[in-house]
């Protein structure tokens, strides 16, 4: 047979539910403003973007938060501290605060650089 003694090792990682309550105001550069429009017009449209933008929501809410889907529009080139929730200290996951893990000098050293 196939068996080898082989022992599997389960990883249990920090997985986001898209409840959108990290979804707030996010501070981004001229930089990822670029990538994000660039993103949008030649992979979502024009058409998508103008839905994005007509959507109801609720105050502070991230406004590349697509709230019918409930997903972030902009997954692929969301700006780096939307990368960096739920993972760093003083931005825990709601649902998840066990992953964040990382102190806030590790955050700060990885902003730097990052203009916003």
């Amino acid at each position: 047979g196939g068996d080898r003694n082989m022992t599997t090792v389960q990883t249990v990682a920090f997985q986001c539910r898209n409840c959108g309550q990290c979804c707030g105001p996010v501070p981004f550069s001229r930089y990822d403003k670029a990538l994000i429009i660039n993103y949008l017009i030649n992979n979502l449209g024009i058409d998508y973007l103008e839905k994005l933008k007509s959507q109801k929501r609720e105050p502070l809410t991230c406004e590349y938060r697509d709230i019918e889907a409930k997903k972030c529009a902009i997954y692929p080139v969301r700006p780096e501290i939307c990368r960096m929730q739920g993972y760093y200290e003083g931005l825990p996951c709601p649902h998840q605060p066990q992953f964040a893990t990382k102190s806030r000098e590790e955050g700060h050293k990885r902003l730097q650089g990052v203009e916003i």
